[in-house]
């Protein structure tokens, strides 16, 4: 990110936009140029509360100056990103991969006629959740206090948004 300062900014007002990128946890490097100064906020993960900046003396605008989740953006790396999981299931490469499953894991049952019924359709990957707190709280008889361990019958690939397993 840029903070383009004002062609009469003073050193003062200069010296606060550094300070207070340091106060954000990011490093600063001024930028003097022919008519204006400019500070680039270094380290940028994509968090920065602009309106901190814009509304310091001196400040003209701040300038975004890469795009948000970069790092797996072609700006950051030009090839493929391929992630082979351990059932030989390839992702990111030319096949298309069918991954699907449960949003909630309510039952070793559930998950299990699940895992049956994409394996035959040709899934390789079986996807699940655990129960959210307000499930839980509902319908408490029926769910445990932690996820069922989600397993693939016949030796799918399994992956959860909290944990991934092989069973």
């Amino acid at each position: 990110m840029l903070v383009v300062m004002r062609h009469n900014a003073s050193d003062d007002d200069i010296s606060r936009v550094e300070q207070t990128i340091k106060n954000m946890g990011y490093g600063a490097r001024p930028i003097p140029g022919g008519q204006r100064t400019a500070v680039g906020l270094i380290g940028n993960d994509g968090r920065v509360d602009t309106a901190r900046l814009e509304g310091l003396p001196g400040v003209l605008e701040c300038i975004t100056v890469t795009q948000p989740y970069k790092q797996v953006s072609r700006e950051w790396k030009d090839e493929d990103t391929i992630i082979t999981l351990d059932n030989g299931t390839v992702i990111g490469g030319n096949e298309v991969v069918l991954m699907a499953g449960p949003c909630a894991v309510e039952s070793e049952e559930q998950i299990l006629t699940a895992a049956r019924q994409m394996r035959a359709v040709g899934a390789t990957v079986l996807r699940g959740g655990a129960p959210s707190e307000r499930l839980i709280a509902v319908n408490s008889s029926s769910v445990s206090q932690h996820a069922y361990p989600c397993c693939a019958a016949g030796g799918g690939c399994c992956m959860s948004k909290d944990s991934c397993c092989d069973e």
